[in-house]
């Protein structure tokens, strides 16, 4: 149905992340307006510490799988380089 790209899927991930933020704070302004600035601040705090952990995953995940590519191809190169 989509395009496999993994761009295209990250973009889609994040607009339905987004969306999401958007109708939790539109619930809790309507059902919580006394302790809206409560909840604004915990998802802000939330929000902020669960991107930086899924950059940071992300950061890792795609440092080791380049860093397998890179080797693989360097490996490679040596081995056709020694014939």
């Amino acid at each position: 149905m989509f395009p496999s790209s993994f761009l295209f899927k990250d973009f889609f991930l994040f607009l339905i992340f987004f969306f999401f933020l958007f109708f939790y704070f539109f619930f809790c302004f309507l059902f919580f307006r006394f302790f809206f600035f409560f909840f604004l601040c915990f998802s802000f705090f939330f929000c902020f510490f669960l991107s930086f952990f899924l950059l940071f995953f992300c950061f890792l995940f795609c440092f080791f799988s380049f860093q397998k590519i890179f080797f693989n191809f360097f490996n490679k190169s040596i081995y056709i380089f020694n014939i």
